[in-house]
């Protein structure tokens, strides 16, 4: 994979002569040649189709530029807050090509990162697709899909076990289904948790989604957020989850934030139960002279529904709880501009919104 590496770093220096000077944002042409470089690796090293490879090519490219440009992140922080330098002053006695082979000879690790990453998404990408052809009947047959794969979103989440991740394929009949590559057993266990337990004062609803389940990797519905049809609707689901963030506590599961849950008319769905059975109770009793954090991690805010809010800079925080606005808002964003054959980074602020919660009349 090291040498495939190489390919990519030179195919820098096919590009960089011919930047046009006019051109005041033409990074992406500097990747331009990666398409190629990823078309020919995967159609060499795997037996997926050229079909599907053309469909994966834009997502990897996105990824492996990205461990590229963080690397650049790293020195511009590193710069600007550490040594207090200006990092652009620093990039404009440096070419392009200069800048990104000096990353690889100074770091050695970006090689073996950018490497490493390159072979788990062929590995990810080669099992997808032969659990897909292999599974194809069944899943045609129980979720009713019968057209082909179009189009897929990856990564869903983060990055696990060898980069491995959900990954949403979108059909030509508008139809979705997510490959889940990971043991089903915490959505199992806490489906067969809440079915024998005894909510007899109460009326309590919970979703099981459909699955097909494989040994190491599961096909599961996609859920979209589903409009309620009156407010009283509104209350059942906070109910709902009310019920559910006691069963979570019980139970020591968190990261149930904005991404990991969905509402579905008046019944919370929860997309990922990643993090169960966590020991952090009982931390304040060890320690003679405990944390406030420990006091937080001991509490039902621990499992990451109620609204919390963590610290974006020195001036700002943001709320990522299951049960907020739904507005992320993520600062120190590293744009890269190539402007007359040199590097150009601006600091930028992105805003994107998570449609999670319930709505009546397109209102949350």
């Amino acid at each position: 994979m090291k040498t495939y590496t190489r390919h990519f770093i030179n195919s820098f220096s096919n590009n960089i002569d011919n930047i046009s000077t006019n051109d005041k944002n033409n990074a992406e042409y500097l990747f331009s040649e990666f398409d190629s470089i990823i078309y020919d690796i995967f159609k060499n090293e795997t037996k997926i189709p050229i079909e599907f490879i053309r469909i994966i090519i834009p997502h990897i490219k996105r990824e492996l530029i990205s461990i590229l440009n963080s690397s650049l992140l790293y020195l511009f922080n590193y710069y600007n807050d550490t040594l207090k330098l200006n990092f652009q002053l620093v990039l404009e006695q440096y070419t392009i090509r200069k800048i990104y082979t000096d990353l690889f000879n100074q770091y050695p690790e970006l090689d073996i990162i950018f490497s490493k990453s390159l072979k788990n998404f062929l590995h990810y990408f080669d099992n997808l697709y032969e659990r897909y052809n292999n599974d194809k009947k069944e899943i045609q047959s129980y979720f009713n899909l019968q057209n082909k794969i179009i189009d897929i979103e990856w990564p869903l989440g983060d990055f696990h076990n060898n980069q491995s991740t959900n990954c949403l394929l979108l059909f030509a009949d508008n139809n979705k289904l997510i490959y889940k590559p990971k043991s089903v057993y915490n959505s199992e266990f806490l489906e067969y948790f809440i079915r024998n337990i005894e909510l007899t004062e109460i009326s309590y609803e919970f979703k099981v989604l459909n699955r097909i389940t494989k040994s190491s990797y599961y096909w599961e519905e996609f859920i979209e957020n589903k409009e309620i049809d009156n407010y009283d609707d509104a209350k059942s689901f906070y109910f709902n989850l009310g019920v559910n963030l006691g069963i979570f506590y019980i139970l020591g599961i968190n990261d149930i934030t904005n991404d990991n849950l969905i509402s579905f008319g008046k019944v919370p769905v929860f997309i990922d139960l990643e993090c169960m059975l966590t020991p952090t109770r009982n931390q304040t009793r060890k320690n003679q002279f405990p944390k406030l954090y420990q006091y937080y991690f001991e509490s039902v805010l621990a499992t990451g529904v109620l609204p919390f809010w963590t610290p974006l800079n020195r001036d700002e925080v943001v709320n990522i709880g299951g049960v907020n606005k739904g507005e992320y808002r993520f600062k120190n964003i590293i744009k890269l501009n190539v402007i007359n054959s040199q590097l150009r980074l601006t600091e930028t602020m992105e805003k994107s919104t998570v449609n999670h919660l319930p709505k009546f009349n397109n209102k949350l």
